[in-house]
């Protein structure tokens, strides 16, 4: 398998066409080096109610605590995340103009993802009570 080492990853607008978004961020952490900041730009799934019911017909629309999910899952540390919206909004979230989000992480360890790692186990142990 071909190698290359990465200190600095970014995904922009990409991850609602990604069919297992947490595999994806799997592989970024793996091509990282330690101290590596992966940076993902993506929708966020909206809260009024008719964009809600169109991002559900149309596309995956992660929400906020998703990101946040898959980075730690993944492995990374120091994850945050800012909401990306108008300028000239200072609402509150619930009425929907927040358009996307920014979430880093930081890969502390060298390594493949502890992620990685527990399938493998699982898939060593054959065993449907091991704690995948």
């Amino acid at each position: 398998m071909f190698e290359l080492k990465q200190s600095l990853l970014n995904y922009l607008c990409s991850i609602e066409y990604w069919p297992d978004p947490q595999r994806g961020i799997k592989e970024a952490y793996r091509v990282l080096k330690p101290g590596g900041i992966a940076c993902m730009i993506g929708p966020v799934h909206p809260t009024f109610w008719l964009s809600r019911f169109m991002a559900d017909l149309w596309m995956l629309f992660p929400k906020e605590e998703e990101y946040f999910e898959w980075f730690k899952n993944a492995g990374f540390e120091d994850i945050k995340l800012k909401r990306i919206g108008p300028k000239w909004y200072r609402g509150a979230r619930r009425h929907g103009l927040i358009i996307g989000c920014s979430v880093t992480g930081v890969k502390r360890t060298p390594g493949d993802s502890p992620l990685q790692v527990r399938i493998q186990l699982c898939a060593r142990t054959h065993d449907i009570n091991f704690p995948c």
